[in-house]
């Protein structure tokens, strides 16, 4: 979670965004729409409620069937529609300039993934198509700094106060040697779950109705395809793994990020990337006007 500030607003920690590392994404950030399906235990095993992450097609632009499936549930179960309704989260990558928080131990490669909630977003979606912005903030020789500040209102965080700075600076010579050495990740392919194929979206389909059935999850069914986290396919926890009272699995021993897990937590935070980056060849000459344009068309 987010620190909860002692003061009314607490010092800014500074973002500097960077492309996506596709030369035709439309945004210098992805969006990540996942669904979750509740079920009543495993089949034959745990009885304990667990939940499953599954992507969601609209994601990439399809038709999804658990969307598809809760259309007439939003007249007549309401609550049912809102269960199973996509969670969307706004990915960026960049490095971290400047922050009030503790880490035990720096990640080699500073570029880092900002996973940001619905109101940071909004404020750095408004900047980027604002008709007289004259600079693409992730521009290398004159792009903005984000300042993330935490205030308050009444018992919730409140991000209303971050903002670009509204001086243009060009990256470092440590930041522009770690692009070199480390590339920049194409969003889509580091950051986001593969596209299922019919196979795979058919099955989603068959666990979506299992669940609003109030099933138990079947691992001979799905288990090859989508499964509980920290789950062999054979329906065995995986080792240093325990189940809690509510479902969810925790591990005893540390382990990298899993970086299929649901993070669509309210909070912002700040992951290591821990997926293999592929070295790729950049440039700092971003054509920024050709690139706003393209944001705004896209928008």
């Amino acid at each position: 979670d987010a620190p909860k500030p002692t003061n009314p607003l607490e010092p800014a920690n500074v973002l500097r965004f960077l492309p996506d590392g596709d030369d035709n994404a439309p945004f210098f950030w992805v969006d990540k729409m996942v669904s979750t399906l509740s079920f009543n235990g495993i089949k034959g095993g745990d009885i304990k409620p667990i939940t499953i992450t599954v992507p969601s097609m609209m994601m990439f632009g399809q038709k999804c069937p658990i969307n598809e499936g809760i259309k007439p549930l939003w007249n007549s179960d309401k609550d049912t529609a809102k269960k199973y309704w996509r969670k969307r989260t706004h990915i960026f990558h960049g490095f971290v300039r400047s922050t009030t928080l503790k880490e035990e131990a720096l990640p080699e490669n500073p570029i880092r993934k900002f996973i940001m909630n619905e109101q940071i977003f909004n404020i750095v979606n408004a900047a980027v198509m604002n008709p007289e912005i004259e600079t693409i903030p992730c521009d290398y020789e004159n792009g903005l700094d984000f300042q993330i500040v935490i205030g308050r209102k009444g018992e919730y965080n409140d991000y209303s106060t971050c903002q670009f700075s509204r001086k243009s600076s060009t990256l470092t010579e440590a930041e522009i040697n770690a692009i070199g050495k480390y590339g920049i990740p194409n969003m889509r392919e580091t950051y986001l779950p593969k596209m299922p194929d019919p196979e795979e979206v058919n099955i989603i389909q068959q666990m979506f109705e299992s669940s609003i059935n109030g099933d138990a999850y079947d691992f001979d069914k799905f288990g090859e395809y989508f499964k509980p986290y920290n789950y062999e396919s054979n329906g065995s926890l995986k080792s240093g793994s325990v189940v809690t009272g509510n479902g969810n699995v925790s591990v005893v021993k540390s382990s990298p990020v899993d970086e299929t897990a649901d993070d669509s937590s309210p909070e912002t935070k700040t992951v290591n990337i821990t997926t293999p980056i592929k070295v790729t060849e950049t440039s700092s000459n971003t054509n920024v006007a050709a690139l706003l344009a393209k944001l705004k068309k896209n928008a």
